[in-house]
């Protein structure tokens, strides 16, 4: 359940993020959209470093 939550808020971040390029807001998603991509990143490592513990 946790996880169907993680990616509905990476969803409407990411409606947010196309909203604000459709409204020229370019840079502003652009930075948006790389630290949403980071995040993904930091969240998969720890997903796959959590399953690997067990």
């Amino acid at each position: 359940m946790n996880n169907i939550k993680d990616i509905l808020i990476s969803l409407a971040l990411a409606c947010i993020i196309v909203w604000l390029a459709v409204e020229d807001y370019t840079v502003y998603a652009a930075i948006a959209g790389t630290l949403l991509v980071v995040a993904w990143v930091i969240y998969l490592i720890a997903f796959i470093m959590r399953r690997n513990k067990k």
